[in-house]
């Protein structure tokens, strides 16, 4: 049987899937509720809280296991379809609701949201592209689920089942029990709100269905309003699931495969990355980039910009302190140490990917304004525009995780990243105030947060 705890710990913190929730959220129509649950969802990725709920569940499992069918009680405005659909579009999926006209409102704390019903599901799943349609059943989940499955031709087990439906003990039991008796072997069904405060029968229900299914595998969360999951026996796909440690902490001890799966977490997406980096005798340093770039899923081009920066201009400033550029830093202008044999020989290895710009002649840049504007005329298309110096150690998952919060956020346009300087042999010059920079992440307030990530497109004003 598999380890529940590694299993409880790979879903709780792999931020990837709440990053595709958010996207997912954001473009939906929005209603007081999914407000609440973008902005919740904007400070779990930002602070990294490892917990999941109802929507990060079923986006990780459709992602993960593509459920041939899916079924859920409850759909209101599809913000559950939407999740499955999204990640598992070959899916066939039900969805069950008396759709009643006002659900969620709460007129005396002045909260006002409609439940439009069917068809409004319908058109927020075309809005996301997601071309094969639910199968939408209007009426009460006691009478619509038994006429379901009367139907023989309708699939009698489901894969993957939500409930969230009838909030009274009896009505929430009726609907748990046959969609058990319906769930699909190695299938999981998901049970809401099970820490709910108006609800406390929910919970004791959740329990005493542990006692009656004791060959599952359950887990649960707490946050929000609580989800519980239960995984049905043969656990075959958890075992391969497992196996894969998608979640490891160390991106570097994950083969090739492993890696891809643990960092991609905007397959679905298209926002290309251009990295660029200014540099004169970047050894050695400047051959750690390559390994972390070529294993990147994603659309991504390296742009190196190799020479001297003239004393003009942005960097002027350094005269007046004696500043100067000696013989022994170069040659004709180009790096002493080794630098341009190696880019060059990288450019002929990854010709699609890697770009080198250089001064003809032993001419030097015109200040580093000049280097950095440099790869701009070549960039056709919005993208991130990372900068990485040569000395940096960015990791795979560094980057994914970044391009996935900006496409979580499609308003946000630079991202501020903290540093860790390796001065010496175990000694580190780290950031002593962290939570002054959250509270504001701006240059000005820390010499320790860089603005190094801009979504950029070719109308965008020259760096």
């Amino acid at each position: 049987m598999p380890n529940r705890r590694d299993f409880r710990v790979k879903t709780q913190l792999h931020v990837g899937t709440k990053c595709r929730v958010l996207n997912i959220f954001n473009r939906l129509t929005k209603d007081y509720w999914l407000e609440k649950n973008i902005e919740k969802y904007r400070q779990l990725i930002q602070n990294r809280v490892p917990c999941f709920d109802a929507a990060s569940f079923l986006n990780w499992y459709a992602e993960n296991f593509k459920p041939r069918y899916y079924l859920e009680i409850g759909v209101r405005r599809g913000r559950s379809l939407a999740q499955v659909l999204s990640q598992s579009p070959a899916t066939t999926s039900f969805g069950f609701d008396m759709w009643i006209p006002d659900y969620g409102s709460k007129p005396v704390d002045g909260i006002l949201t409609i439940n439009p019903g069917p068809e409004f599901v319908l058109q927020e799943l075309r809005n996301l592209d997601c071309n094969k349609q639910p199968i939408l059943f209007k009426g009460n989940s006691h009478q619509t689920l038994p006429q379901f499955w009367s139907v023989n031709q309708n699939p009698q087990k489901i894969d993957l089942i939500f409930v969230d439906g009838d909030h009274t003990y009896a009505g929430a039991k009726l609907d748990v029990d046959i969609c058990f008796r319906h769930l699909s072997d190695g299938g999981a069904l998901v049970f809401d709100d099970i820490s709910h405060p108006s609800h406390p029968e929910l919970k004791q229900l959740w329990k005493e269905t542990k006692v009656r299914y004791p060959d599952c595998i359950y887990i649960e969360h707490s946050y929000g309003m609580g989800t519980g999951v239960a995984f049905k026996p043969p656990f075959d796909h958890l075992k391969q699931f497992l196996s894969k440690d998608i979640c490891s902490q160390s991106v570097h001890n994950a083969s090739d495969t492993e890696r891809k799966r643990a960092t991609d977490i905007s397959t679905n997406a298209k926002l290309p990355v251009h990295f660029f980096t200014i540099v004169l005798n970047g050894e050695p340093f400047i051959r750690y980039h390559i390994d972390i770039f070529k294993h990147l899923s994603f659309k991504w081009h390296w742009h190196i910009i190799e020479g001297v920066a003239d004393l003009k201009h942005d960097t002027a400033w350094s005269i007046q302190n004696g500043g100067r550029i000696s013989d022994e830093l170069h040659r004709c202008g180009l790096s002493n140490d080794g630098t341009t044999k190696y880019l060059d020989e990288l450019e002929r290895e990854y010709p699609e990917n890697i770009t080198i710009y250089r001064k003809p002649g032993g001419m030097f840049w015109s200040g580093k304004l000049e280097m950095v504007n440099a790869p701009l005329e070549n960039i056709h298309g919005e993208c991130l525009l990372w900068q990485v110096d040569a000395d940096e150690l960015w990791t795979n998952e560094q980057i994914c995780t970044g391009r996935a919060m900006f496409m979580a956020e499609p308003d946000r346009t630079a991202a501020y990243y903290l540093d860790h300087f390796f001065v010496g042999a175990d000694l580190t010059i780290s950031t002593p105030d962290r939570s002054r920079i959250t509270r504001n992440p701006s240059p000005s307030r820390s010499r320790y947060a860089l603005a190094i990530v801009l979504r950029f497109t070719p109308r965008s004003p020259a760096i």
